[in-house]
């Protein structure tokens, strides 16, 4: 296969495939449009959804420095999102949780698909 170098990422051999693959599909995909916005530190930035997409928005979301709130539907996701970074959990099904945070949000990455 010939590819343009520029499309092109070296992972070292030492490096477990298992651990660094997500980084390559999930991570960049919600990198992207948080380093695209300047999310970083004094900004709140809301997740929505807790799944593949939703857990490395989180974990790069909080290493960029940012408050972190995960909506989610499930409150089996809290101790999963907390632990990942979240500062905060919201249950969105909860009208008075998400009143609560209305207009309060620098950015919203939505990674749920419905």
């Amino acid at each position: 296969m010939v590819v343009d170098e520029s499309f092109v990422l070296r992972v070292l051999e030492n490096l477990e495939l298992a651990g660094i693959s997500p980084l390559l599909c999930a991570g960049i995909t919600t990198y992207s449009p948080l380093r695209h916005w300047n999310v970083g530190p004094s900004k709140k930035v809301v997740i929505v959804g807790l799944d593949g997409l939703g857990h490395m928005g989180v974990k790069i979301a909080h290493t960029m420095g940012t408050h972190v709130v995960l909506f989610t539907t499930s409150p089996s996701k809290i101790e999963d999102s907390k632990r990942l970074g979240a500062d905060k959990v919201v249950i969105s099904k909860d009208a008075d949780q998400m009143a609560q945070h209305a207009n309060s949000f620098d950015f919203i990455l939505n990674t749920v698909a419905a």
